[in-house]
């Protein structure tokens, strides 16, 4: 059975390889059925190699199933107290996006193939399956979003060395009173930008001003790869004053050699079913048919193709 082109899809890999441990981390019921998945979002991917022992109130229970790549659980019993759990988990990050994606599933059973379950039940699948995507973007370097209070003023600055190096990266905006538009780089990583004001204190840059102050300055372009307006604003207002904050969500470089390679990944994909539903899948696979020599560009700007380990599960939100 194949779906049709659904949403997105993301891929996680590990940031290292040594599980951590949680206890008494909260369990959320998932609609009315009897799954339960962990609160935290960032402990989802568990350790097979470590039963979870969970708890109904301080009464350790036995689950009937359990999906280490989702963090959940399937209990037998409504349970009288609050679901909690101990368990080790993988730290995660996410490393690939996907969009224009089909999966490709061969059911174990008749019954497995039903999608019509409005109850948002995680349905185990198969023990094959395969997704493939259209477009693809990986995030390997670090950026930074601001925020300012206001519309159409935010601002996203993406660095120019891939990888952690470009975390060391810093932004920075001044206000004061009758100063002038000003940039500067500072300690070799540290961008400065004095905001124009008025006698008030009030600031008179623009967005699309400030940006054209960064664009334009040697220094600033040396480090940052590219300096542009968020996503839907038009830079036509005013941005704030903005303490130090340092460029993050790096991925290392490395970690493409590795999905290269096969390394096992997290996968999430969300899909749209024949009724207008929206479809959660989970599950471990790798990407396949990547030369490492060339994954990089393979990985950017051709198709991808994985293969799932194991089962599947599904949830309709």
């Amino acid at each position: 059975m194949t779906l049709r082109a659904g949403s997105l899809a993301a891929l996680f890999m590990k940031t290292t390889d040594a599980a951590s441990s949680a206890s008494g981390e909260p369990m959320s019921r998932m609609g009315a059925t009897m799954w339960w998945r962990v609160t935290a979002g960032a402990k989802s991917w568990w350790d097979p190699s470590v039963d979870p022992v969970v708890y109904d109130g301080a009464t350790p229970v036995t689950p009937v199933a359990i999906d280490y790549a989702g963090g959940r659980v399937l209990l037998g019993d409504v349970p009288t107290g609050a679901v909690t759990a101990d368990f080790d988990y993988f730290a995660a990050a996410e490393v690939l996006g996907c969009q224009g994606l089909d999966l490709s599933i061969k059911f174990a059973t008749e019954e497995g193939a039903q999608f019509k379950d409005t109850a948002a039940k995680p349905e185990i699948l198969s023990k094959s399956w395969t997704l493939s995507a259209d477009r693809n973007q990986t995030w390997t370097n670090a950026y930074l979003e601001t925020a300012f209070a206001g519309d159409d003023n935010d601002i996203r600055l993406t660095a120019r060395d891939s990888g952690t190096p470009g975390e060391l990266i810093s932004f920075e905006t001044l206000g004061g009173v009758s100063k002038t538009l000003a940039v500067s780089v500072e300690n070799g990583t540290d961008i400065i930008v004095q905001l124009g004001t008025d006698g008030t204190g009030a600031v008179t840059s623009t967005t699309n001003e400030v940006i054209t102050a960064l664009q334009t300055n040697e220094a600033v372009m040396y480090l940052l790869e590219d300096v542009s307006l968020k996503t839907g604003d038009d830079g036509t207002g005013t941005p704030d004053v903005m303490a130090h904050t340092h460029l993050s969500g790096a991925v290392n470089p490395d970690w493409v050699t590795r999905m290269c390679n096969g390394e096992k990944m997290l996968v999430r994909a969300y899909m749209d079913d024949s009724s207008g539903s929206e479809i959660l899948f989970e599950g471990l696979g790798h990407i396949t048919s990547v030369d490492p020599s060339i994954g990089w560009n393979k990985l950017t700007k051709e198709p991808l193709n994985i293969q799932g380990y194991g089962k599947c599960y599904y949830v309709v939100l």
